[in-house]
């Protein structure tokens, strides 16, 4: 249901600059840091007379009998940049974007366990558990459910597309999922679960996230210092809250939310940290709104919500800004529970709060029912999967063989004519595989880097394990080899770097590293030029790495003349932007629904003027393209993971390519590859490994 941004209640609902109150006024009285937690705090749950809160690598459980003086009873490490997390019945689960989820034994809070650890199919942000169900929301590709029946074992159920799902929550049949740039919080019918389906959406004015709900209400937080729309209201033309602030929607039909108010925050946001979360207490809502702080809105008449209390965390390195980032809040008997990035864990005194456990109904019956995620009989593949069922993640390709990282399930090695499992290579875990001058490497999250020679294709035997790929990271989930003296890794659990290593000493130098995210992997398969290696850096600019001299040296083409909004300006690359090799001994970028080629080393222009760009010449707007890679001839075949599609183009006209088909998919596409025999190979999550029929 679209927000009715023009109608008279709307516009007698938006507060005023007026109404807003800066002071406590009597809500939230002085604010205490909690002594023994880690500085990094990032989530909260609350269960009871329990507290627990999440801050970097660490969980901490309290007890909270005395709200006000909260107690440390354990704390447990191993985690990695807890997102946020849920408990339910003695079980909680931790979100970590990029590192999947954990499920951790909090039956007995003085002695919590991890038991086990879950490779989600993308970005683990959103979670929450209700009995034997565990549901993630996840960044680009929606909604994932998990049978956790035995909470060592999760099983996947299946995927469920939204548009950005960051947050969710289980209520009386239905999942709700808060959608980050569409502004929308989802109503998910998944009683039964093989046609789970959305029943019913409220369409907000800001940027969804966070939310919470009552019997009759949900409220949901919105930031991101832009409203979604040409939204305006007549108290404030120039839209004062531009998009902070929190809306209630009566939800007593699911299938059809009503818009009731909306009262908005202050505007100021800083780049980076762009997660809101709010939660309900007998009519009084707190929500956490990054930089702004924390809000205590009166909504006990929803029509009319009023500010009426405001706590910041101010950091003296930036004066400039009201608080630290306000990254979760909890509501206890008296006591408001807020966690910032830099400030840790904060009691904050509140004479109104009360601690309202979730009312969610019966927990879902037993869920037998798996995705077949079934390749068609008319699809351009044929499709291997894994003996123990797992995503598969990726693949390389050497002589007669293939070698597949199947998560959990193992790496195996498969007869690339037969598409026969061949053999299984040790080991507990295989994100990333890749072939280099007969050498298979395979990621291997916790046990690092392993290395195997290929002097037998059909047994690949291991001759060196990197277990450090970087100082003091000792995990590896992705692996390239451009060449056969750098590899470049990343940890997942160290978000945010592309480590460099020196293969050619012992043990492995390390060569500085490449910021940037795990959301693809954007480094191009080989170099150009001798020794230029692309990197379609996401949410930034195209940047080039020199491979020929002692260290890696990056060459950035971003013009450091230009100003405004980064996405606005010229050679921007988006989100699943990727490059290849390509004809002519030039670099083939994909971004977004468009193409540029550049030369070896190749920057801006110096004239000012961005890149030529180009886009199919047959087809008018297809499905967006994705990670991409060369025959080394006329074909480009390009995999979209968020989008679960697959495309190829003909390139015989290399700035006028046209698309030749394209397919979608049933599982998550990961970078492809073209084998020795010129067939596109890509790996695709639970639907296994396609393998083009003869192209």
């Amino acid at each position: 249901m679209k927000h009715p941004s023009t109608s008279p209640l709307a516009a007698l609902c938006v507060l005023t600059l007026a109404a807003f109150c800066p002071a406590a006024d009597g809500v939230f009285g002085p604010a205490v840091n909690v002594p023994g937690i880690d500085k990094g705090g990032s989530a909260l749950a609350i269960d009871g007379k329990t507290l627990y809160c999440g801050a970097g690598t660490w969980l901490y459980v309290l007890d909270i009998s005395k709200p006000l003086e909260p107690r440390i009873l354990s704390s447990l490490r191993g985690f990695s940049g807890i997102r946020q997390l849920a408990v339910d019945g003695g079980t909680l689960v931790a979100s970590a974007r990029g590192a999947g989820a954990w499920l951790v034994d909090v039956s007995d809070p003085a002695a919590p366990k991890i038991l086990s650890h879950y490779d989600s199919v993308e970005q683990a942000t959103g979670i929450d558990v209700f009995g034997n169900l565990m549901a993630i929301g996840q960044r680009g590709t929606g909604v994932e459910f998990v049978d956790i029946t035995d909470r060592t074992h999760p099983e996947h159920i299946r995927l469920l597309k939204t548009q950005e799902s960051q947050s969710c929550r289980f209520d009386n049949g239905l999942l709700y999922s808060g959608d980050w740039h569409s502004g929308m919080v989802n109503a998910i019918d998944f009683r039964d679960i093989a046609n789970a389906r959305i029943v019913g959406a409220a369409e907000l004015q800001g940027y969804g996230d966070g939310f919470d709900l009552d019997g009759k209400f949900l409220y949901a937080s919105t930031g991101h210092h832009r409203m979604r729309g040409p939204v305006k209201s007549s108290n404030h033309p120039d839209n004062f809250g531009k998009g902070h602030g929190m809306e209630i929607w009566d939800r007593s039909d699911p299938t059809a939310p009503r818009f009731v108010s909306r009262v908005e925050f202050p505007a100021f946001w800083r780049h980076g940290n762009d997660m809101w979360s709010c939660r309900e207490s007998g009519g009084w809502v707190f929500c956490s709104d990054t930089h702004n702080g924390l809000f205590a809105v009166d909504a006990r008449d929803p029509a009319k919500p009023v500010v009426a209390g405001r706590f910041c965390d101010k950091d003296p390195k930036h004066e400039d800004e009201p608080s630290r980032c306000i990254n979760a809040v909890a509501v206890g008997d008296g006591a408001v529970y807020a966690t910032s990035g830099g400030g840790g864990l904060w009691t904050i005194p509140c004479n109104v709060a009360r601690f309202r456990p979730p009312r969610r109904g019966a927990p879902p019956a037993a869920i037998a029912w798996r995705d077949p995620y079934a390749t068609p009989a008319d699809s351009h593949f044929r499709a291997w999967t894994p003996p123990v069922r797992g995503p598969v993640h990726s693949a390389a390709a050497y002589g007669a063989y293939y070698y597949a990282g199947c998560s959990y399930a193992g790496a195996y090695v498969i007869d690339a004519r037969t598409l026969k499992t061949v053999g299984r290579i040790p080991c507990a875990y295989a994100r990333d595989v890749a072939v280099r001058d007969g050498r298979l490497y395979i990621a291997q999250g916790d046990d690092g880097l392993g290395i195997y020679s290929l002097e037998d294709p059909a047994r690949p035997r291991e001759i060196r394990r990197i277990r450090e790929i970087a100082p003091g990271v000792r995990h590896c989930e992705w692996v390239y080899v451009p060449t056969a003296r750098w590899a470049i890794c990343h940890a997942r659990r160290n978000a945010g770097r592309w480590h460099f290593l020196d293969l050619s000493t012992d043990p492995a130098g390390y060569g500085g590293y490449a910021p940037g995210m795990d959301w693809v992997r954007p480094f191009a398969d080989g170099l150009v030029g001798g020794k230029w290696l692309g990197y379609a850096r996401t949410h930034r600019f195209f940047q080039w790495y020199d491979l020929s001299g002692d260290k890696p040296v990056c060459i950035d083409t971003e013009d450091p003349s230009l100003t405004g909004p980064m996405p606005n300006r010229k050679n921007y690359i988006r989100s699943g932007s990727c490059c290849t090799p390509f004809s002519g001994d030039r670099i083939l970028v994909a971004n977004s629904d468009h193409f540029f080629v550049l030369s070896p080393g190749q920057t801006n222009n110096a004239d000012g003027t961005p890149w030529p760009t180009f886009k199919y010449a047959n087809v008018g707007k297809p499905w967006p393209a994705g990670m991409c890679s060369w025959d080394g001839a006329t074909r480009v075949g390009l995999a979209a993971t968020a989008g679960r599609s697959i495309q190829m183009a003909d390139f015989t006209d290399p700035l006028h390519p046209n698309l030749a088909w394209q397919e979608k998919t049933a599982g998550n596409p990961e970078n492809g590859l073209f084998d020795g025999r010129g067939r596109y190979v890509v790996p695709c999550g639970y639907q296994g490994l396609l393998v083009e029929k003869a192209p």
